[in-house]
C-alpha cells in the first residue's frame, strides 16, 4: 500500500452513510434563516405573487401570476430557471380519476435529460414531431420489458421521473416525487430552445422538487443531496462478473470458473433461477420486509457461506405472468395500510432492495459492504443497489443505448449501472461482441450474461483472436479499477456520478453524447457500429485567451495502444481504429493509477505495486487522486483510509513515492422483440383522455394571492377556477437551490411517499452583454456608426430609402446567444459536400479544354492537393449560360471524365443575365413572359458579358421555375455529375451602366408590379435559392446537398450558399480585410465564407501569396482565383521555396477538414459560425480582431505585414523517461 506520496496533499474526508432518515432532515426556517419565506404582491400589479427567502443574499424568487391560468415562474440569480405553465394543469378528484397534469417550460435551454429508464439517445428527443418511433410520449412504468425496443420511449425496468433542462449558461431540473404510472411528452421548443415536458400522472401526490442548479455538476448534486449516495462497494463488485440464464448444475459452475482461469480471464462467476406460482411479499409494511431480510442469513439461507457474497433481485417490478395486467400486479391490489398497488407501483423494486441490503447488513454483522443487483429501480435505490439495463437484444442498437442509458443513470444518481455485455437475447457477431466488451469496460458493473435460448457465450469458446480482444479489454478494466475505485469513494462525499457525458464537465458540449467521460481525466469513445475503420472524437478543455500553443492549453494523450498521440482541446478528429481496441484518452495534466500486472480477480492484486501514468501538461505538471482502503468494510466512514493527491511538480521534475515499484511513463507535450403485453398510451384511458387535453377557460386555474399565508415556512396559495374547484399550492424552499412545490385537494388526501425516497441536502450566472438589432428590408441604406462618449453607449443611425420599416431586436446576451437568434430567425448553411471544404484552383478564365486538363495533371505532378477545378465565363458559347463553346470546348463530357478519374469535381459559372438572342433557347423560352419589366409592360435590356441582356426576374415563381429547369443534365447539355457545383456571379445584379451604378435601374418593376428599388438587396438570394433548391436538387433528385457560391448575398443566403468577398487586389490591406470579413460574415450567418487568394486584381509579391494562402486555410471556403489580366497564378508556377510553403498550407488544410467538417455540422443544429474573432468566445475581449477562432480553439493569427518577423512560436520541449526502482524512487528529467 502507498504509504507516503511527498508533493502531494492528503486530504481526510469523513463520508457520510446514505440511508433514508424521516421528514426531521427538513430543518425548519428556525434552523435555517435564508428559507424562511417573504410574500409580497409585485409592484404595479394585482394579482402576482413575489416570493423569496428573508434572507436577501439567498438569490432564490418565485413569481405566482395568478392567472387564469396560473403560471409558477421559478428564477436563480434573476434568470428564469424553470415556469410551471398554468395553462395545463389538471387535477382530477372523482372516485373515477385521481389523475393530474402539468407542463413544464425551461426556458433558453437546448435540451433536455432524465427520465430514466429508457433505451433511447441521452438527450431526450421530441415526442411530439415522430422522433419516438411509436409516437407514444415517455412512460415511466416499472416493467418486466423482455426484448424491449431500442431508440423508443417504452417503459423499462426503472423509473426516475426527473427532467434536467441544459444550456451552457445554466441548468435546472424538477423531481416529481410520485411513484405511480406516468407518462410524459417531451417538446424541443421553437428552434431547439425553451423545451418542456407535459407530465400526466395517473394518480397520487403532485409532490414537485424544483433544482434550481445552476450548473450540471451542482443540480446532481442536488439530487443526490434530496435521495442519498451509493455507498462504496467491495472491490470484487468492480471486477468482470460472468453470468448465464442459466449454470444448470454445480460442474458447470466448477467448469466455467475453471476455463476462465486455464484461458487467463478475470471475472467472478454468477447465475440465475426461476420460481413458480408466487405470492409477493408486502415491503409497504415494516414488519414483512424485516421478515424477508431475515432469510439472508447464514442460519436460514442453507448451504451459503461467506463466499456467496452479492445478491441479484430480478423481477422486481414487479414482474408477474399475467398480460392482462401488463405482466404485472393490478393496481388495485393492497398494501400496508390500504395503501393501492397503482400508488407506489414504480418504488415496488426500491423497496425490495432495502429489505435484501438490510438482510446482507444483518448476515455480515455490519462488516461488510453488501453488493445487490436490482433490475427495478427508483429514485434512492442508489442507495441500496446497482442497477443493469435489463433484457436487452444483441444489436448494435441496444449496444449504443447502453452506453447513453448508463451515463443518464450516473446523472441521476444511479451510478453503479452496467448492460448485460452482447445482450441478454440472441447471439452477438463476432465483431459486435468485441466492440461491446471494450465499450462496457468503462461502465461502473461489468457483467457478461445471456439467455437460455442463446449459445453459450463464455469468452473462452471463442477464436483466439476474439478472445485476445476480450482478454485485453477485461485487462484495461482491471487495470483501471483503482481509479474507478476512487471514483466511488468520491461520490460517496459529494454525490458526483462516476461516468459522465461531456457536458457534465463541459456545459458548453451538450451535443457529444457518445463520448463517456470517466471521472475528470479519462475519456472513452465506444465503436457502436459495425465495420468502422474511424471514430469521430472532439476534444474538450479549455484554451489560451490569446495564444492556443502556450501553458493554459489543453490537450489528450490517447492510450488505447499506448502510443500517447496527442489531440489538442477544440479539435475534432477522425481517429483511426481497429477491432483490437476501441480509443481511450487521458487529459494532459492528470496522473492515473494503475494495476498493470495481470491477475485472475482484482481481490488477487490487493498487495501489487501502482504503475503511475503521468501525462504531463504544458505546464510540465500533473495531479491526480488515489483512494485505499480494506476494500471490503464501512471503516472508511470511520476515515480509516488513504485518500491523497499525487502531482508531478515541474521545478524539480521529481516525484517521491515510498514501498512502491514505480512505472512512470511522463507523456510528452508536444432487432428488438414485439412486446404486444404492454400498451400504448391511446390503450391507456387517462393518457389518451389527457395527452392532448385542452383546459377550457372554466377549468384554468388562478391563484387567489390576496388569500395566501405562510404557516411554518410554507406558503399556501389557494386555486380556484370557475367550476367550483378548490385546490392549495404549497410552496417551501431548501438549502442547495432546491424548491417544493405541492398541489394538493383539500377535500381528498392522496397517498404520499414520505420519507421513502426522499433523504435530504447554493451559485453564479451569465452576463448580459451583447444585444443587436436586424432591420428586415432590401431596400438601399445609409448607416452612420458612433462609437459614444469615452467608447460607451455607441449607436447606429440608419437611413432607408424606401420599402418597409420591419425591425427585430435581438437581447442576446451573449455573442453566441445572439448569433443563434439571427440564424434562428434567417436559417442556417446546410452541411457541404466534403470536396467543397477542400481546395479550389480557378482563374478567369482556362480558355480551352487543353488548358484544364493540363492544370489537373500540373497539380498532380507537383503534388499540390485539390479537390475541384473551375470554369469562369470563357467555357460557354459567348456567354450563353448552359452551352458550351465547342471550338474550345469540344467535349465536355470527356473532359469531365478525365477530371472525375483524378478524384476531383468541376464548378461552372452561371450568371442572371441572358443573352437576347431568339436564337437561345433560355433566352426564347423566357422571352415575354420571364423577364423584368420597365413600368409600360417593356423588357427591361442592358449590357453585359454577352452584350444586350434581359435578367429573370426571381420574384416571379413560374420564373424561377423555368430558370432552375436548365441546371437539369437533360437541358444542360454535357453536364455530368462531375460538374458538381455552380458558381452564381454578376448577381447584384451588375449591369454595366454608370448612369445606375451599374445595377439595375430603381424603377424597373418585378412580378406583382415591386420595384427593384424595394428589393435590390435581395436580387441574389432569389437567385441562388432557385439554383439551390430547384436547380441542383431537382437535377440530383434530392440526393446531394448543393454547392452554389454566390457573390451577392443578404441575410438569409447562407441556406443556399457559400459566398466570397468578390474582386478584390493584389495587397496586404485587402488580405487583411478578407480576414475580418469572412469573421464577420460568420457572425452574422453567411459562415461559407472565403477570399480570392493572392488578390483577384493584380500580381501579388511571393510573400503576399504565401502568407494569404496560410492564412485563408482557416476561411470555411478556400480558392485561389485571379482576373485574365493577372499573371497565371497556379502554384506549380512559382519556385521551389514558395511551393513548399503553398503545399505546407494546402496540407495543413486538408489534415484539419474533419474539425471544419464537423463544426459545419454542429452550425446545421445550432447556428454557430465556423470562425469567429475572439469576442465571440470570450466576450470580454473586443480588441483582438486580428485573431481568429476555429470552432472554440484559437488556432491562428495570420501575418498581415510585409516582411514581418518576431511572430511568436511556442516551443515545446519533450520529456520521456521510463525507470523503475524500490523504496524511494526520484525521477529526473
Amino acid at each position: 500500500m502507498v504509504e507516503m506520496i511527498r508533493y502531494a496533499i492528503l486530504l481526510v474526508i469523513l463520508a457520510t452513510t446514505a440511508t433514508a432518515i424521516d421528514k426531521t432532515v427538513f430543518k425548519s426556517c428556525s434552523e435555517r434563516p435564508f428559507c424562511k419565506l417573504v410574500s409580497d404582491t409585485l409592484d404595479g400589479t394585482d394579482g402576482s405573487l413575489l416570493v423569496t427567502p428573508q434572507d436577501d443574499t439567498i438569490p432564490y424568487q418565485v413569481i405566482i401570476d395568478a392567472g387564469p391560468p396560473l403560471t409558477i415562474t421559478f428564477y436563480y440569480q434573476g434568470l428564469k430557471q424553470v415556469v410551471l405553465d398554468g395553462e395545463r394543469l389538471v387535477y382530477e378528484s372523482t372516485d373515477d380519476s385521481k389523475a393530474f397534469t402539468f407542463k413544464a417550460d425551461f426556458p433558453e435551454a437546448d435540451r433536455l435529460y432524465g427520465l430514466l429508464d429508457h433505451a433511447w439517445n441521452l438527450a431526450l428527443g421530441d415526442t411530439n414531431n415522430g422522433t419516438a418511433e411509436s409516437g407514444d410520449p415517455l412512460r415511466l412504468r416499472n416493467s418486466d420489458s423482455w426484448g424491449y425496443e431500442a431508440n423508443s420511449p417504452m417503459a423499462l425496468y426503472g423509473a426516475r421521473p426527473v427532467v434536467y433542462g441544459h444550456s451552457e449558461n445554466k441548468t435546472s431540473g424538477i423531481f416529481l416525487h410520485n411513484a405511480a404510472e406516468q407518462w410524459i411528452d417531451a417538446s424541443s421548443g421553437s428552434d431547439g430552445k425553451d423545451p418542456s415536458v407535459y407530465f400526466i400522472v395517473e394518480r397520487a401526490a403532485f409532490d414537485l422538487f424544483v433544482l434550481l442548479g445552476p450548473s450540471p455538476k451542482e443540480i446532481v448534486r442536488q439530487f443526490t443531496g434530496l435521495t442519498g449516495k451509493a455507498h462504496l462497494p467491495q472491490i470484487w463488485a468492480l471486477g468482470y462478473h460472468q453470468c448465464r440464464f442459466s449454470y444448470k448444475s454445480q460442474d458447470d459452475v466448477k467448469d466455467v470458473v475453471a476455463r476462465l482461469d486455464e484461458n487467463d480471464f478475470p471475472g467472478t462467476p454468477s447465475a440465475d433461477c426461476w420460481p413458480g406460482a408466487s405470492s409477493w411479499i408486502d415491503y409497504l409494511n415494516p414488519e414483512a420486509a424485516d421478515y424477508y431480510s431475515t432469510w439472508f442469513s447464514f442460519e436460514k439461507f442453507n448451504g451459503s457461506t461467506p463466499t456467496l457474497a452479492g445478491i441479484w433481485n430480478d423481477m422486481n417490478e414487479p414482474a408477474v405472468f399475467d398480460d392482462s395486467t401488463e405482466k404485472t400486479m393490478p393496481w388495485e391490489v393492497q398494501h400496508y395500510g390500504g395503501v393501492e398497488h397503482g400508488d407506489i407501483h414504480n418504488i415496488y423494486g426500491l423497496l425490495h432492495v432495502k429489505s435484501t441490503h438490510k438482510g446482507l447488513l444483518d448476515r455480515d454483522q455490519n462488516q461488510k459492504r453488501p453488493f445487490v443487483l436490482t433490475r427495478s429501480n427508483f429514485a434512492g435505490s442508489q442507495r441500496y443497489a446497482a442497477m443493469w439495463t435489463g433484457d436487452n437484444s444483441a444489436t448494435w442498437e441496444h449496444f449504443a443505448n447502453s452506453i447513453s442509458e448508463c451515463m443518464n443513470a450516473n446523472m441521476l444518481g444511479m451510478v453503479f449501472c452496467g448492460a448485460d455485455i452482447g445482450g441478454f437475447i440472441g447471439d452477438p457477431s463476432d465483431e459486435l461482441l468485441q466492440r461491446w466488451y471494450q465499450g462496457a469496460v468503462w461502465t461502473p458493473f461489468f457483467r457478461g450474461h445471456s439467455s437460455r435460448e442463446s449459445k453459450r457465450r463464455e469468452p473462452y469458446l471463442f477464436s483466439k483472436e476474439v478472445q485476445d480482444v476480450i482478454r485485453n479489454a477485461l485487462r484495461l478494466r482491471y487495470r483501471h479499477i483503482p481509479t474507478i475505485y476512487t471514483l466511488f469513494f468520491e461520490h460517496t462525499v459529494t454525490g458526483d456520478p462516476i461516468i459522465t457525458p461531456l457536458y457534465y464537465h463541459y456545459p458548453g458540449l451538450n451535443d457529444r453524447d457518445t463520448q463517456t467521460m470517466i471521472g475528470t481525466d479519462i475519456m472513452s469513445v465506444a465503436v457502436t457500429k459495425p465495420g468502422v475503420k474511424s471514430v469521430e472524437v472532439y476534444f474538450p478543455g479549455s484554451y489560451s485567451d490569446t495564444d492556443p500553443f502556450d501553458k493554459n492549453t489543453d490537450f489528450w494523450y490517447r492510450v488505447d495502444k499506448y502510443q500517447f498521440s496527442q489531440f489538442r482541446a477544440g479539435l475534432v478528429e477522425q481517429v483511426e481504429v481497429d477491432i483490437d481496441s476501441s480509443p481511450v484518452f487521458y487529459r494532459a495534466g492528470s496522473i492515473i493509477f494503475n494495476l498493470d500486472t495481470p491477475r485472475k480477480s482484482i481481490v488477487e492484486a490487493k498487495d501489487d505495486f501502482y504503475s503511475i501514468y503521468v501525462n504531463v501538461d504544458r505546464r510540465n505538471s500533473a495531479k491526480g487522486r488515489l483512494f485505499k482502503d480494506d476494500l471490503y468494510s464501512f471503516n472508511y466512514e470511520k476515515k480509516t483510509y488513504y485518500y491523497s493527491e499525487a502531482e508531478w511538480v515541474p521545478e524539480s521534475e521529481k516525484m517521491l513515492i515510498k514501498y512502491a515499484i514505480l512505472l512512470a511513463i511522463l507523456a510528452s507535450t508536444a432487432t428488438a422483440a414485439d412486446n404486444p403485453v404492454f400498451k400504448k398510451c391511446s390503450e391507456r384511458p387517462f393518457c389518451k383522455r389527457l395527452r392532448n387535453y385542452v383546459v377550457d377557460d372554466k377549468s384554468k386555474y388562478s391563484a387567489d394571492v390576496h388569500s395566501s399565508s405562510i404557516k411554518d415556512n410554507i406558503l399556501t396559495v389557494p386555486l380556484k377556477n370557475e367550476n367550483g374547484d378548490n385546490l392549495n399550492l404549497l410552496l417551501s424552499m431548501f438549502e442547495g437551490n432546491k424548491i417544493r412545490v405541492k398541489v394538493e385537494d383539500p377535500n381528498s388526501k392522496r397517498f404520499e411517499l414520505g420519507d421513502i425516497v426522499i433523504i435530504e441536502e447554493l451559485k453564479e450566472l451569465p452576463k448580459n452583454k451583447t444585444s443587436g438589432i436586424f432591420l428586415h428590408n432590401a431596400a438601399e441604406q445609409w448607416i452612420d456608426t458612433s462609437s459614444g462618449s469615452d467608447d460607451k453607449d455607441p449607436s447606429v443611425y440608419f437611413i432607408v430609402e424606401r420599402a418597409a420599416f420591419d425591425l427585430f431586436i435581438l437581447l442576446g446576451p451573449t455573442p453566441k446567444e445572439i448569433v443563434r437568434q439571427f440564424t434562428g430567425l434567417t436559417g442556417k448553411a446546410h452541411l457541404p459536400q466534403i470536396w467543397a471544404l477542400g481546395y479550389h484552383q480557378c482563374r478567369f478564365s482556362y480558355r480551352s479544354q487543353d488548358d484544364v486538363k493540363d492544370v489537373v495533371a500540373r497539380m498532380d505532378e507537383n503534388d499540390i492537393p485539390f479537390d475541384a477545378i473551375w470554369l469562369d465565363g470563357d467555357h460557354t458559347d459567348g456567354y450563353k449560360w448552359f452551352h458550351w463553346n465547342h471550338t474550345t470546348f469540344p467535349d465536355p463530357v470527356e473532359l469531365q471524365q478525365n477530371i472525375s478519374a483524378t478524384g476531383r469535381v468541376c464548378v461552372s459559372i452561371s450568371d442572371p443575365h441572358i443573352k437576347v438572342d431568339d436564337d437561345y433557347d433560355v433566352y426564347a423560352g423566357a422571352k415575354g413572359k420571364y423577364f423584368t419589366k420597365w413600368a409600360n409592360g417593356n423588357e427591361y435590356v442592358d449590357y453585359s458579358w454577352p452584350g444586350a441582356s434581359s435578367w429573370i426576374d426571381y420574384l416571379n415563381p413560374e420564373a424561377a421555375d423555368y430558370y432552375s429547369t436548365w441546371f437539369s443534365f437533360e437541358k444542360f447539355n454535357g453536364s455530368t455529375p462531375t460538374l458538381a457545383g455552380i458558381w452564381n456571379d454578376m448577381n447584384e445584379p451588375s449591369v454595366f451602366n454608370d448612369s445606375s451604378e451599374m445595377t439595375m435601374p430603381w424603377e424597373v418593376q418585378h412580378y406583382g408590379g415591386v420595384e427593384h428599388g424595394d428589393i435590390h438587396n435581395i436580387y441574389g438570394l432569389l437567385h441562388v435559392s432557385q439554383i439551390y433548391h430547384k436547380g441542383l436538387m431537382d437535377r440530383d433528385k434530392n440526393e446531394k446537398r448543393p454547392f452554389v457560391l454566390t457573390r451577392s448575398n443578404f441575410a438569409g443566403s447562407q441556406r443556399y450558399a457559400a459566398m466570397w468577398t468578390g474582386d478584390n487586389n493584389s495587397t496586404w490591406e485587402h488580405f487583411a480585410n478578407s480576414i475580418s470579413e469572412c469573421m464577420n460574415a460568420n457572425v452574422l450567418g453567411m459562415v461559407f465564407c472565403g477570399a480570392d487568394i493572392g488578390g483577384f486584381i493584380g500580381d501579388p509579391s511571393d510573400e503576399l501569396l504565401q502568407r494569404w494562402y496560410q492564412g485563408a486555410v482557416w476561411t470555411p471556403f478556400f480558392r485561389g482565383h485571379s482576373d485574365t489580366m493577372s499573371k497565371r497564378r497556379e502554384p506549380y508556377l512559382f519556385p521551389k521555396e514558395v511551393q513548399d510553403v503553398i503545399r505546407n498550407a494546402l496540407r495543413l488544410r486538408y489534415r484539419h477538414i474533419p474539425t471544419i467538417y464537423t463544426l459545419f455540422y454542429e452550425h446545421t443544429v445550432t447556428g454557430d459560425p465556423i470562425i469567429s474573432p475572439l469576442y465571440y468566445q470570450y466576450p470580454g475581449i473586443n480588441d483582438r480582431d486580428t485573431q481568429t477562432m476555429i470552432g472554440e480553439l484559437e488556432i491562428k493569427k495570420s501575418v498581415f505585414t510585409k516582411t514581418a518577423r518576431g511572430t511568436p512560436l511556442h516551443k515545446i520541449d519533450i520529456a520521456k523517461a521510463l525507470r523503475e526502482g524500490n523504496g524511494i524512487l526520484e525521477l529526473s528529467f
